[in-house]
């Protein structure tokens, strides 16, 4: 990431890879650690963001081995987002994507 975000970001672990300690979470709100409770895992790096694209700029086409910028729908101080995209997926609702080597600001 090209800076670090100043709010504290809470998540579901939603697995773990203990080889490389590679950790999938979801990015939520504060309010659900709140609630159910919570465990720090210290400092992490996101490096990627996976997610359905529902609504793109218009004569934007999505390709792979291109670099994107995209808003994410929660992201609390509305800060621009950019990685590159390697992964695309017609789905129901959207397209799935994943996105890697992010940059934030």
């Amino acid at each position: 990431m090209s800076c670090g975000c100043p709010v504290t970001h809470c998540a579901v672990v939603s697995g773990v890879d203990l080889p490389s300690g590679l950790i999938t979470r979801c990015v939520t709100g504060p309010l659900r650690p709140r609630r159910e409770g919570f465990k720090n895992l210290g400092y992490c790096n996101a490096e990627a963001y996976q997610r359905l694209v529902r609504q793109k700029r218009p004569k934007v086409e999505l390709r792979t081995a291109m670099r994107y910028f995209f808003q994410p729908a929660m992201c609390m101080l509305q800060w621009r987002h950019s990685g590159l995209l390697n992964f695309i997926s017609p789905a129901p609702d959207g397209v799935q994507v994943r996105l890697e080597g992010l940059w934030v600001g």
